[in-house]
C-alpha cells in the first residue's frame, strides 16, 4: 500500500492527473510488482468484500483524491462493469454526527481497479447523490 501527495513511485497514475492536476492524494493498493498477476483482488468497505477476478494482470488498484479547486472538466474516461466500483462507492458512510461539511471540504475521487475490476469517478455517481469523498481512518 502507497499513500502519496501528487505522486505514485512504483504504480500505475490516476486517469485525472492531466485533467485536474495537482495535488491529489494518492492512495495505491498493488504496486505494478505486485499487482500484475491474476487473480483474484479487491479490498473492504466498511465490512462489505469488493472483490473480482483479475484476468489479465493490469495492476491499476488505486483511489485518488483531487480537490479540483479549479472545478476543471474531469476525464471522460469510462468502462463497462461497474458492479466493483458500485460496491465500493455505495458502501461508504454519511457523516456519523449528520452535520453538513462545508462544500469546499467534499473532493473528486476515481477508483480504477484493472484488469476486469472497474474504473470510476464521483461525478458518475450524480444519481445516487454522491457529491464527493472523504477518506476516513479508524
Amino acid at each position: 500500500m502507497k499513500v502519496a501527495l501528487s505522486e505514485y513511485p512504483g504504480y500505475y497514475g490516476p486517469k485525472n492527473r492531466d485533467f485536474l492536476g495537482k495535488p491529489f492524494l494518492f492512495f495505491g493498493f498493488l504496486s505494478v510488482a505486485n499487482g500484475s498477476k491474476v487473480g483474484i483482488q479487491g479490498l473492504e468497505v466498511n465490512g462489505v468484500r469488493a472483490i473480482y477476478n483479475n484476468t489479465d494482470g493490469n495492476p491499476n488498484s488505486q483511489i485518488t483524491l483531487f480537490p479540483n479547486f479549479f472545478e476543471y472538466a474531469p476525464s471522460a474516461y469510462n468502462v463497462s462493469g461497474k458492479l466493483l466500483c458500485d460496491k465500493i462507492f455505495l458502501n461508504t458512510l454519511p457523516n456519523p454526527s449528520g452535520r453538513v461539511m462545508p462544500p469546499e471540504y467534499f473532493m473528486f475521487a476515481e477508483t480504477w481497479w484493472g484488469g476486469g475490476g472497474c474504473y470510476r469517478q464521483t461525478n458518475q455517481f450524480s444519481e445516487k447523490g454522491l457529491l464527493g469523498v472523504n477518506i476516513g481512518f479508524q
